[in-house]
């Protein structure tokens, strides 16, 4: 195990709404130096612009959050991946380090996609960046999140807190069992299947069979109901019907992995039931004619769910200072 310092190892908690729901804050991992990617402020007499940090946001998709120090001579950023271009203009939010936090947002099925970042000058004449502790420059930063998943095992850190451990371990066997249902790959999936599927009947939803439910994982994390009702609450606010490739349905969108195992209140015509996103899971468990794979997402998706619940109830201190 490699021994290196991790300053500044932050969780800062990000608003973002829920349907319904109000008010609630995704994770976000530990801050690290990753030696491959990641430059010391020292060198910022190379070039005007150091990317310092890399951590992971878990709230509805997963982020990769690229920090860096920008340089005066900056005017624009593109950030670029699976789900298209971004470009960002204004550099004036930034961190209590002084440093601009890039975010792309990939899914369950995209955290091998790699995650582009360039800079330019006023003239549109692209920028270099000073990219690792070998005092390399160059023109673009290209990371994954499986990078980091990859990665962060390579610090102490990582064996040495077991809440953020299992967070690491839960969210890898979560996208590979993603990965494995939605594109059929053949990544290993690490599922103990008895002690969960027992758990899983505590999530079983107060509605019949007359109301489908479904979990959506290949966008924003998201619970769908499938009901001929004409007057649909959840969380006591309205929502408007969407139409899916199954048909009319509901949505509680961009649900955050600490979130996954809440219980909501769904209201249908004036009827009250309540559910949890891992009310989709107990009916794939329990039903006699789902396959392996998809049993394996169900699992996988409750066992990363409670992982990030564990870890955001561990990250109410916001900052710590772990030493050499």
């Amino acid at each position: 195990m490699k021994n290196r310092t991790i300053k500044k190892i932050v969780a800062s908690l990000m608003a973002v709404s829920l349907i319904g729901g109000g008010i609630s804050s995704p994770v976000v991992s530990k801050k690290l130096f990753v030696n491959s990617l990641m430059a010391n402020a020292e060198e910022t007499e190379k070039t005007d612009s150091v990317i310092s940090n890399v951590s992971l946001t878990l709230d509805g998709s997963i982020g990769i959050n690229l920090y860096a120090l920008i340089g005066e001579n900056v005017a624009k950023a593109v950030l670029s991946g699976p789900n298209g271009d971004f470009e960002i203009t204004d550099f004036s939010k930034k961190e209590a380090d002084g440093t601009y936090k890039f975010t792309y947002r990939v899914n369950a099925i995209q955290v091998k996609d790699n995650i582009t970042l360039k800079l330019y000058d006023e003239s549109g004449l692209q920028l270099e960046m000073c990219k690792n502790n070998n005092s390399q420059i160059v023109s673009e930063i290209n990371y994954s999140v499986q990078n980091y998943l990859d990665d962060v095992k390579e610090y102490d850190e990582y064996e040495n807190d077991p809440v953020f451990k299992i967070l690491i371990k839960s969210t890898e066997n979560y996208c590979n069992a993603a990965e494995n249902y939605f594109k059929n790959t053949t990544n290993k999936v690490n599922v103990v299947a008895d002690p969960f599927i027992v758990i899983l009947n505590h999530y079983a939803p107060t509605f019949g069979d007359d109301i489908k439910i479904s979990l959506v994982l290949d966008s924003e994390t998201a619970v769908r109901f499938y009901t001929d009702g004409a007057d649909v609450k959840i969380n006591g606010e309205e929502v408007d019907s969407i139409d899916s490739k199954y048909g009319k349905c509901y949505e509680m969108a961009n649900i955050p992995a600490h979130n996954l195992l809440k219980t909501y209140e769904l209201i249908v015509d004036g009827k009250e039931y309540s559910f949890s996103p891992m009310s989709y899971a107990y009916r794939v468990i329990s039903s006699k004619s789902s396959n392996k794979k998809l049993k394996e997402v169900a699992l996988t998706t409750y066992m990363y769910g409670l992982a990030a619940d564990e870890y955001a109830k561990q990250q109410n201190v916001v900052v710590r200072e772990i030493e050499q």
